[in-house]
């Protein structure tokens, strides 16, 4: 007669337990989760990248378009000049004295009278840089606005550019002025040739985007 102990049915040592399997299986579902959380982390912080980028590259392209609004208007209040315009330490008729090899040269040298005077114009155009690269753009104050040279040339432009976080400045410099072989300007009926070298800064919808642009006008009268 069988006992009760021996028909008792005893698992094979090889068949996993039940506990077992579903403890595997949340695992693998925890790896997979942990997964698919990083990739959506990723994703995230890529378009959030590409979002700030295509911001900048906005605000830069919109700081590049006010500098050459403003550079074109330099350029056609030279051009639309009938007689030369002659450079002045205080920017009168908005053009200054240009900074010519000479007087970079004697700045460069620590001469007293180019590196000291407020009216040397090398010494004026590094201001006039400096201001435009590092200042706030509503506390800039070298040269002159926008709207005062587009306004000279056509005045519908004389409102300003909109958008922007400050109007963008023009500078304009006489480089230099050719004369006839001999010396004497004009002795054989040529014309004097004016060099104009335009400056110009624009400013995005932001602070931190600003552009400078320069371009040399050949005037002869």
């Amino acid at each position: 007669m069988a006992t009760a102990e021996s028909r008792i049915h005893k698992p094979h040592a090889h068949e996993p337990s039940v506990p077992a399997q579903r403890g595997a299986v949340l695992i693998v579902g925890l790896v997979i989760l942990l997964v698919i959380t990083l990739l959506g982390i990723t994703g995230q912080q890529h378009t959030v990248l590409q979002e700030r980028m295509a911001g900048n590259m906005r605000q830069d392209n919109i700081a590049l378009q006010a500098a050459e609004a403003a550079l074109t208007a330099g350029l056609a209040y030279v051009d639309e000049q009938d007689a030369p315009i002659v450079g002045t330490n205080s920017g009168t008729a908005f053009v200054w004295t240009g900074c010519t090899v000479a007087d970079s040269s004697a700045e460069s040298t620590g001469t007293p009278a180019a590196s000291e005077s407020t009216n040397d114009p090398c010494a004026r155009l590094g201001a006039v840089l400096t201001d435009w690269e590092s200042a706030a753009p509503d506390k800039v104050s070298q040269g002159v606005s926008y709207e005062e040279v587009a306004a000279k040339t056509d005045a519908k432009f004389s409102k300003g550019i909109p958008d922007v976080v400050a109007q963008p400045q023009v500078y304009i410099e006489v480089r230099s002025v050719a004369e006839s072989p001999d010396g004497q300007q004009n002795s054989f009926g040529q014309g004097i040739i004016y060099y104009y070298t335009v400056s110009a800064v624009g400013f995005g919808a932001n602070e931190k985007a600003r552009v400078i642009l320069q371009s040399t006008v050949a005037r002869e009268y």
